[in-house]
């Protein structure tokens, strides 16, 4: 998720790509599964078995849906990068102190609502990205911070090189590791997330044109693969049983290699598209970092959004589910927009002047303690 520094080098038509990310990253967030004691409630959907009602079981091309959105933020993000060997410390800060920010404003509500909540989870609220409350947050700042580093490796590559790192990434975490009943070879997120560079800076690289003719079909492949993922998984959950539904269920990943044709085509689309510069598609875009910090946020995920389906199920019951759960998303991402906007032009100056003062300390601490460290 770019901000401002380099939102006035970009097209509309990529901001406009944003937009439907954090759309589709919103209907993944919409369903009825989140929240800490949702299991015992009535209105609970377990994702994670298979299920014969189509109605229920559709909403697992929700969560999909999520994967691709953020995978087309990883893409569209590591696209520019790779050309780039600079580290903008001001952005990393600002993204910080937002995110510790509105944080904050959550807990300062909860607190003030009589809300209880565990010190574990008070003291969380204070490190939203250190204790990866923020998953997408966290690896991106982390992304961002080492491009450079990976940049440096890719360019010592030949084509050779650099495509049998991409293939070892696909094979062992994007097939082996997937068909197992959890991650081996140490998978994390930011693995992933490296695995994924890779394959963006070699489609770049030595396939752009391959990809930019052919992206229709490509989309078309990615979404029948996703579409496939899901029904396999729930077919052989019927037939075999939930426990291997663990499994089918970590097929939805943003590293399923059907996703992420989904997602790479669809950039290449979006790219390839004449859209005017507009203002208002800019202006929403620039909030795809908040659009997450507050719908995502842990304390709002976990104990409001089980209420909100909750009074959803009691009044309209889930005869009509999915059609419900889109809606929710379109209120969520109108309501989420009009919350970015009030911060970003009221609250985020002051947040970012004192992240930056904050920042000029540390520049500073860490200066005095390189040049120590020289000495010795």
């Amino acid at each position: 998720m770019e901000n401002k520094y380099v939102l006035e080098k970009r097209n509309s038509n990529i901001e406009l790509l944003r937009i439907i990310a954090i759309f589709l990253i919103i209907m993944c967030h919409s369903t009825p599964w989140y929240g800490t004691e949702a299991a015992s409630l009535p209105s609970y959907v377990d994702l994670g078995k298979a299920v014969s009602d189509w109605h229920i079981g559709g909403l697992m091309l929700f969560r999909y849906a999520g994967m691709v959105g953020d995978c087309l933020f990883f893409v569209a993000s590591f696209w520019f990068l790779v050309d780039r060997d600079t580290v903008n410390k001001r952005k990393i800060f600002d993204i910080i102190s937002d995110s510790f920010f509105i944080s904050i404003i959550f807990l300062f509500f909860f607190v003030i609502s009589d809300v209880e909540l565990g010190e574990t989870i008070i003291v969380e609220q204070f490190f939203p990205i250190y204790n990866r409350l923020n998953w997408f947050v966290g690896c991106y700042l982390i992304m961002y911070v080492i491009h450079p580093v990976i940049n440096k490796i890719i360019k010592s590559f030949n084509k050779s090189v650099h495509l049998s790192v991409l293939l070892f990434f696909v094979v062992v975490y994007c097939v082996i590791n997937l068909l197992c009943r959890e991650d081996h070879l140490y998978y994390t997120s930011i693995v992933g997330c490296i695995g994924l560079y890779f394959v963006v800076a070699y489609v770049k690289k030595y396939m752009s044109e391959t990809v930019k003719i052919n992206n229709v079909r490509l989309l078309i492949t990615g979404v029948i693969g996703i579409v496939l993922s899901f029904v396999l998984g729930n077919w052989l959950g019927l037939k075999i049983g939930n426990s291997y539904m663990i499994i089918a269920h970590r097929w939805c990943t943003f590293i399923n290699p059907a996703v992420m044709l989904t997602a790479i085509s669809m950039f290449y689309y979006f790219k390839g598209l004449e859209v005017k510069r507009s203002n208002v598609i800019n202006e929403v875009a620039s909030c795809s970092l908040l659009f997450y910090l507050f719908y995502e946020n842990y304390l709002f995920r976990n104990y409001i959004k089980s209420d909100i389906w909750l009074w959803l199920y009691n009044k309209f019951s889930y005869n009509h589910i999915i059609l419900i759960a889109f809606i929710l998303s379109l209120i969520a991402f109108l309501v989420t927009l009009i919350v970015s906007l009030l911060y970003k032009y009221t609250l985020k100056n002051i947040v970012n002047k004192v992240g930056e003062v904050v920042l000029g300390y540390l520049l500073r601490i860490i200066g005095m303690l390189k040049q120590i460290i020289l000495r010795i």
